[in-house]
């Protein structure tokens, strides 16, 4: 196989025949991730709790960070070289927000950054490795690749953002999230009628994705409505999640 086969730019690849969802191909690469995000959560509770810079935790979060950013800078070089750098792959989606997010929290991080990574990148993160909106991608091509992987590692930096039970999101810190996806929806359904895009797909599902299954049931715009509803009740129940971690630390301390 040549190396023109395997790094290509995506839109080149775009209404090919990759793989299929859920398919043997697709569960390899679900099980790929899970290993990924398994040693690096395990790599970060083996190193001392220091969050210092100096500390080894720090500087493996990191490196999760750069990973995703760097994978999302290279397959943007490569349209760029074979002019197919149009608006439409434009990194804006949910998860490439996500990305920006993890190094911001590798950078600086605060109650802000960890209240979206436990909202944007552990629910983006695991949606787009389950229902991946490249399956058009041969599964040994770059996209596909770096699809994937970028996802398993915002997923890992998410959970290690998570870690410390004593520094979990509180629920004073959900209007953060909520209050950010309204504004993502909102100017990105404006965005996309402007440049003819579909980020966050907000404007038309994205396919094979339950974001079809609504639109057929309650048109569009109305699958936005189940849309937002299940990101509030994801938001809920990761809340609750993160509540119930700190009582538990705070019943053991007593």
């Amino acid at each position: 196989m040549s190396v023109e086969k395997v790094i290509v730019a995506e839109p080149l690849l775009w209404g090919g025949q990759g793989f299929s969802m859920f398919g043997p191909w697709h569960l390899l690469w679900l099980a790929i991730c899970a290993t990924v995000i398994a040693l690096l959560v395990h790599g970060y509770r083996s190193l001392p709790a220091d969050d210092s810079w100096h500390g080894g935790r720090r500087w493996l979060v990191l490196v999760a960070a750069i990973v995703p950013n760097a994978l999302l800078l290279w397959g943007d070089v490569l349209k760029v070289q074979t002019g197919t750098f149009s608006p439409n792959w434009w990194p804006l989606h949910l998860c490439n927000i996500a990305e920006y997010i993890c190094l911001w929290h590798a950078l600086a991080p605060s109650r802000v950054t960890r209240e979206l990574l436990l909202c944007f990148g552990l629910t983006g993160g695991l949606c787009a490795m389950l229902f991946p909106g490249w399956t058009y991608c041969p599964p040994y091509t770059l996209p596909c690749i770096s699809g994937f992987m970028e996802h398993a590692f915002i997923f890992s930096v998410s959970l290690m953002a998570l870690d410390d039970p004593h520094k979990a999101p509180k629920w004073r810190d959900a209007w953060i999230s909520l209050a950010a996806s309204a504004l993502y929806l909102v100017f990105f359904r404006w965005f996309n009628g402007m440049f003819d895009t579909n980020f966050g797909f907000v404007t038309s599902p994205a396919v094979g994705s339950p974001l079809e299954w609504w639109e057929r049931a309650f048109g569009n715009p109305g699958y936005l409505v189940p849309y937002m509803a299940s990101f509030v009740v994801a938001v809920v129940l990761l809340h609750a999640w993160q509540a119930s971690r700190r009582r538990g630390v705070e019943g053991d301390a007593s």
